[in-house]
């Protein structure tokens, strides 16, 4: 005989009393994800200057954008809730001094007295609505916040074991890339159409769940996904939402979320219909003058001083660009440096034992790395060409440490007034062949002669 479960008395009494919970939890969570918001754009503002290209960089710039969204998603929503939990508390209060409406006392025509029986609601079902709209909208703000991290979870997982496959292929097979890129085709259209098939099927609230003779090829995608995007971990919220409100609404909700939290940020009103959005010379940019920029923005690809120099002396930074790492090593011939990849490890195991000590490698012979990088980059002063004999490896002084090389260029020969410092790097093109790319380009007056 099958025992009842009974739900305990703590557990009754917090479901009664959850709207102080509810309360707490986003009021709070509504300070830290402010400061959480900001915290992740300082990240992002880190994460451009530090970190190149590569596939490593695209998984930590979706985790952070994640995390962005995420914070986005969580402020409206418990900013929207403790709003309906405001108006939910005023009807409360107000239906303590009366509960009952009576439309006869306003004296209105009947037919208005009629309507207004009809479809105005009582203040105890509008408390009772207002409460259980609210609770969904507080569950549902983690489930969609979830099902982010769960969609964005496959996305990475998927991207590691095309990675792990791609490393093997080219320890095993180095010379069949045919072969290889038609595996990877293969395997990408394959996991694109049964991704694509588990997202439908979630956005549809099961939709393909329905469909019979579709159960025994959909079953072992639905675990799969299933298992890759930690769906269980949220199941319980999903499917309790599901039975409880009606399937059109719910779908509309979750549609309408992920569509304008990753919209969002395509569209913009702009007022500025005759002010370039993009960079160009005709602009003066505070972060390439060090007088100017905040020690949270992000330096340009160069800076001097100042817009306005009164010495005779003026000094250059020019920041690294860590997506040149390929051409410097393909252009500085003579010197290849003791970092052999960019991931470093402080853990070492060798015939003296284990050690694990801080992760950095010190260079054999900076001096050379210091000419490599001074090659790379070509001064002009008032497009003549100016050869600075000394540079300097010099990391700024602002919160994200921007890295590169320093230098100081005698401009007593130059006139008073504009003058226009322009810098070049050493680019490839398909044959391999070093070219001059534009830089930076930086205008600024001297003031005396």
């Amino acid at each position: 005989m099958e025992t009842k479960y009974k739900t305990p008395k703590w557990l009754k009494r917090l479901q009664k009393e959850s709207w102080n919970l509810e309360l707490l939890i986003s009021g709070f969570s509504v300070f830290l994800l402010f400061q959480g918001r900001e915290m992740i754009q300082e990240l992002l503002n880190q994460f451009n200057v530090h970190y190149g290209g590569g596939s490593f960089r695209l998984i930590l710039l979706a985790i952070l954008f994640i995390g962005y969204l995420a914070c986005n998603i969580l402020i409206f929503n418990l900013i929207l809730h403790i709003l309906l939990r405001g108006f939910w508390i005023g009807a409360i209060g107000l239906s303590s001094v009366q509960n009952k409406q009576d439309f006869s006392t306003l004296r209105y025509t009947k037919k208005f007295t009629t309507q207004l029986n009809q479809k105005v609601s009582s203040l105890e079902k509008l408390i009772i609505r207002l409460d259980n709209f609210c609770s969904a909208i507080f569950a549902f703000t983690f489930l969609i916040v979830l099902m982010l991290l769960s969609f964005f979870s496959v996305i990475i997982i998927i991207t590691f074991i095309f990675l792990t496959i791609e490393k093997l292929e080219n320890w095993f097979f180095p010379e069949s890339s045919d072969l290889v890129n038609i595996f990877e085709l293969i395997a990408l259209a394959i996991f694109g159409l049964t991704g694509l098939l588990y997202f439908f099927d979630t956005l549809t609230l099961g939709g393909l769940k329905k469909i019979r003779w579709l159960q025994k090829i959909y079953y072992p995608i639905y675990r799969f996904f299933n298992f890759i995007s930690f769906s269980s971990v949220y199941n319980a919220l999903y499917y309790n939402l599901l039975t409880r409100f009606p399937k059109r609404y719910l779908m509309l909700a979750i549609v309408f979320y992920i569509g304008l939290f990753l919209l969002s940020p395509f569209s913009t009103y702009n007022l500025y219909r005759f002010y370039p959005d993009n960079e160009t010379n005709s602009e003066l940019f505070t972060n390439t003058y060090d007088d100017q920029w905040s020690p949270k923005e992000q330096i340009g690809n160069a800076s001097i001083s100042s817009l306005i120099i009164k010495d005779q002396f003026l000094p250059v930074f020019i920041r690294y660009n860590n997506n040149q790492n390929e051409v410097l090593l393909k252009n500085c011939r003579d010197y290849e440096p003791s970092k052999k990849s960019d991931f470093i490890s402080g853990i070492r195991i060798s015939k003296n034992g284990f050690s694990i000590t801080d992760p950095s490698i010190a260079e054999e012979a900076p001096e050379k790395l210091l000419n490599c990088l001074q090659q790379h980059y070509r001064l002009y002063l008032n497009d003549s060409l100016y050869q600075p004999t000394d540079f300097y490896f010099f990391t700024q002084n602002g919160e994200i440490r921007e890295k590169g090389l320093r230098t100081i260029l005698d401009i007593a020969q130059l006139p008073r007034g504009k003058n226009l410092l322009k810098i070049t790097q050493m680019a490839l093109d398909t044959a391999d062949i070093p070219f001059e790319k534009d830089y930076a380009t930086i205008p600024f007056w001297k003031e005396v002669d």
